[in-house]
């Protein structure tokens, strides 16, 4: 009888610490089970928030991409626009070199007729001096028959007036045509001033577009520069996400502590997890691999051979339109 008590006793003892342990594993699993929601639910929060960034992602980059082809084509506008524009200045000028060469051949040519006209007119005036030397003293000789000096005076005096009327004509056309080349070597000097000034001008305006589009050629690469800064933060981030979505897995290890022991871990199965009061479905795991896949595309989508080559082909034009200008 006693020994049945004793029996009774320990088997009541056992039941209620049984029950008490019971009472605690089901209190450890209530608690487990609303971390669990609160992670799925920041999870769920995270992946939404994602999504969105993803999508706004998208469209700044088509904009960029649609910026960057606007910008390669009124870039090449110019660039066909300046190369046409140097070549017909620079056979304008070649031009005008040579039409400013012919003119400089021709009043020197003009010149030197001047002068040979001139000293033709000095001798003449020469031989006037001593042809009336000649007759002052064959007038002293022949005082006695003075008609038949005065007469071959007058005929000497017309003779000489004769050849000094048409010797002051020579002088006076000589003169005026002095005159017209001095005045077409003043209008030749003074157009190839002009020309020159014109050129310098022309020149100072190449000089002022070459700086206008180096200054283009400067906000480009810094455009492309900041897009590529743009690009590979895009990339970081997209990789984070990526390690983050490989690393998140919810079918992880759960610690549970109880008194005075250790953590203690017991793997949820799939079926646990969606059994237990119907809080996760099947169709949430595939989320991310959903996601993983949207990232690699978009990973294969980033590209920058094109902006690079196109900076290329920008610091090769620079590099031409300079070796042109100082040639």
């Amino acid at each position: 009888m006693e020994s049945r008590c004793l029996s009774s006793a320990t088997y009541t003892q056992k039941c209620v610490e049984l029950d008490r342990l019971i009472r605690n594993h089901l209190i450890q699993c209530h608690i487990v089970i609303k971390a669990l929601k609160t992670r799925l639910h920041d999870a769920e929060e995270d992946v939404k928030r994602l999504k969105h960034d993803r999508c706004l992602l998208m469209t700044k980059l088509t904009e960029e991409k649609s910026k960057c082809e606007t910008l390669k084509s009124v870039h090449a506008d110019l660039e066909k626009v300046s190369a046409n524009e140097f070549h017909r200045q620079q056979k304008a000028i070649q031009e005008r070199e040579r039409e400013l060469q012919v003119r400089t051949k021709h009043l020197d040519v003009r010149a030197k007729e001047c002068e040979r006209w001139a000293h033709h007119l000095k001798g003449m005036e020469d031989k006037l001096f001593a042809q009336q030397i000649r007759l002052e003293s064959i007038k002293a000789s022949l005082e006695g028959d003075m008609e038949l000096v005065h007469r071959w005076v007058e005929g000497g005096y017309g003779r000489t007036e004769n050849l000094g009327r048409e010797s002051r004509h020579f002088l006076e056309r000589s003169n005026s045509q002095a005159l017209c080349t001095r005045h077409c070597r003043c209008d030749a000097e003074a157009a190839f001033c002009n020309e020159r000034e014109c050129f310098y001008l022309e020149k100072e305006e190449t000089l002022q577009r070459l700086s206008i589009m180096q200054q283009e050629l400067f906000f480009v690469n810094k455009i492309i520069s900041s897009r590529v800064s743009h690009v590979l933060l895009v990339e970081e981030n997209l990789m984070g996400v990526q390690t983050w979505i490989n690393r998140k897995d919810f079918r992880d290890s759960v610690p549970i502590r109880t008194k005075g022991e250790g953590p203690v871990y017991s793997k949820l199965t799939e079926g646990q997890l969606t059994n237990s009061k119907g809080w996760m479905t099947g169709g949430q795991y595939v989320e991310y691999p959903n996601a993983s896949e949207s990232v690699n595309s978009l990973e294969v989508g980033l590209s920058l051979k094109a902006e690079e080559s196109h900076l290329d082909r920008l610091k090769q034009f620079e590099k031409l339109l300079t070796m042109s200008l100082e040639e």
